[in-house]
């Protein structure tokens, strides 16, 4: 595949990004993974930050700057400088929720540039509304969210085809999604994974430190101890188990994470002893970059078996096939992707109720009874993987340490071939151009209408509230200035913090002084005329600027001469103006 060096503004939270952090989730390293991928790999020459302070994007700068080893060329665009984002043509989200964004871009123009997101976890309410939203919001046929598997591009057309079937129920038409949904799999770096003799002193090192006798067989679980929202281990002991009683061998079950609570400590803690009894259990720190650069050497098969609704993808299986371990992966979601039956590893099979039979799981859920972590948790308690197939696969690696080899050498080779970000960054750059093109060429959905508000639920307060006011300012409004608000009266007033409440953003102090100083000289001004005072950029917002003016008692702003009385009022504001 040709590489296209498209480019596109990646929309910045730094904690979105970080891998250091206490609460280490998948979409931490993804994201992170992703950036550093696309530093290097992309061939772009500026990386444009899509993001709301100028801090951010120093931090942006900062983890570019650190995955290249020079000062990288970097531009921020604030959030709402949607023209900005027109340079390199699309906005990356590094998750589903486009359609706020879509909204966002709609105020410029439906055309102005594509946009582009990427499944993590799906089961969270947010991000079930977000994908239902897709179906409502302004998106586009040049938009696109990247499902990182085929399973879970099943459940989001799911969702979409479930909420289009109730939208056609409810206003009569068709409710279809119209943007694009790739399947383009997460990527990691297959150079960070020790090899050769490096990997060699690293695992008798760590052995030698954790008491593991090079014939003992060590299987290792990476990820987050959380058995609620990443994976129940309760089968895992229990065939690590079967297996060293099959076996007579020594095993140690190294878990590389960190614990989500008190709770999930004590119970994985006890069900490891309780379930495992003749198996070495050794928990570390799996936030410590050291231990997961150098934990993979230690082991001699890796193990997930996965049952829960929140996963999409799974990166530790892949990190496992880059560092030349073979797996014993649940056969879910991602995982069906990634690892092959017998090559890579062994992929054991699944199984969970028919549908129908969790509808009270949803309910709980969509109530607010349970929350995310017990929805999820709750979920994969009737959720299973073959035990007995299972046990097999840990016999089988345990006793066969030329399969192990074989699998380490087919890992590593697929790990390369098919997932290190040099293969995964180009085809998220294919896409962006694919999305380019189609930009130009296919028919625009829900195009903008003149005098229309373009986010119909975020619409100009000054127009949604208009029936609030007695009137508005209007274009024949006469403007005054009130008795004792000349220059010094302004300064005075102006410099008080009830008079910077919310902030006075696209507004220009200098505009207020200019038209004080009109008033002063020329006295009551139709705002026809005070427009033109303004520089030219800033003309659009004069009734604003009146309408703050008029906030801290510095003008009079008198309604349109629509009745006798009103004329009274005018002929006599400019009486006593001539007379002073």
């Amino acid at each position: 595949m040709k590489h296209v060096a498209a480019n596109a503004a990646v929309v910045y939270f730094a904690g979105n990004f970080d891998t250091a952090t206490q609460r280490l989730m998948g979409r931490h390293a993804a994201s992170e993974g992703f950036l550093k991928g696309f530093s290097r790999y992309s061939g772009v020459d500026k990386f444009y930050c899509y993001t709301r302070s100028r801090e951010e994007h120093e931090k942006f700068r900062a983890m570019i700057q650190g995955f290249l080893g020079r000062e990288p060329s970097t531009a921020w665009i604030p959030f709402m400088n949607l023209r900005e984002i027109m340079r390199p043509g699309c906005l990356y989200r590094p998750g589903p929720n486009v359609g706020h964004f879509a909204w966002e871009r709609r105020r410029l123009s439906n055309r102005a540039y594509s946009l582009c997101g990427v499944t993590h976890t799906t089961a969270e309410h947010q991000i079930m509304d977000a994908i239902g939203d897709l179906l409502v919001a302004p998106v586009q046929r040049w938009d696109a969210v990247i499902c990182t598997s085929e399973a879970v591009k099943s459940m989001v057309e799911r969702v979409l085809k479930a909420y289009g079937e109730y939208l056609e129920q409810r206003f009569g038409n068709p409710a279809e999604p119209v943007l694009q949904l790739p399947v383009i799999p997460l990527g990691t770096d297959c150079d960070i994974f020790l090899s050769g003799e490096k990997a060699a002193a690293a695992r008798q090192r760590m052995r030698a430190e954790h008491g593991i006798a090079e014939k003992d067989i060590v299987v290792l679980f990476v990820g987050r101890l959380n058995a609620f929202e990443k994976a129940n281990p309760l089968q895992m002991y229990a065939c690590v188990e079967a297996a060293a009683q099959r076996t007579g061998l020594r095993f140690h079950l190294i878990q590389a994470g960190w614990f989500a609570g008190e709770f999930n400590e004590q119970a994985i803690r006890e069900g490891a002893n309780n379930l495992a009894p003749s198996v070495r259990h050794l928990f570390l720190d799996g936030r410590d970059p050291a231990i997961r650069r150098e934990v993979w050497t230690c082991a001699d098969i890796f193990a997930s078996l996965s049952d829960n609704i929140q996963e999409t993808f799974g990166l530790t299986p892949v990190e496992a096939m880059a560092a030349g371990l073979p797996a014993v992966v649940s056969d879910w979601n991602g995982y069906r992707d990634t690892i092959r039956d017998g090559i890579e590893g062994f992929r054991i099979p699944t199984v969970m109720p028919p549908a129908g039979q969790g509808e009270d799981i949803a309910y709980r859920y969509a109530a607010a009874v349970d929350g995310y972590a017990t929805y999820c948790g709750r979920s994969s308690q009737f959720i299973s993987v073959d035990a007995k197939r299972c046990t097999d696969a840990f016999v089988e690696l345990a006793r066969r340490p030329e399969l192990r080899r074989a699998m380490s050498a087919a890992g590593r080779r697929r790990a390369r071939e098919l997932y290190d970000w040099k293969v995964v960054i180009p085809q998220y750059q294919a896409l962006w151009a694919e999305l380019a093109a189609r930009r130009q060429r296919d028919e625009e959905i829900v195009p903008n209408r003149p005098g229309r508000p373009p986010q119909p639920l975020r619409e100009d307060p000054f127009s949604l509230f208009r029936a609030y006011p007695t009137a508005v300012i209007e274009e024949r409004s006469v403007v005054s200035l009130i008795d004792g608000y000349g220059a010094d009266g302004l300064k005075r007033i102006s410099t008080s913090r009830l008079a910077r409440i919310g902030g006075r953003s696209g507004d220009d102090d200098s505009d207020v002084a200019q038209i004080v100083s009109h008033l002063e000289t020329m006295g009551p001004t139709s705002v026809t005329e005070l427009r033109s005072l303004l520089p030219h950029a800033r003309r659009w917002s004069i009734q604003r600027t009146l309408g703050w003016m008029g906030k801290l008692s510095i003008v009079r702003i008198i309604r349109p001469q629509t009745d006798s009385r009103a004329a009274a009022e005018q002929k006599q504001a400019r009486e006593v103006a001539t007379a002073d």
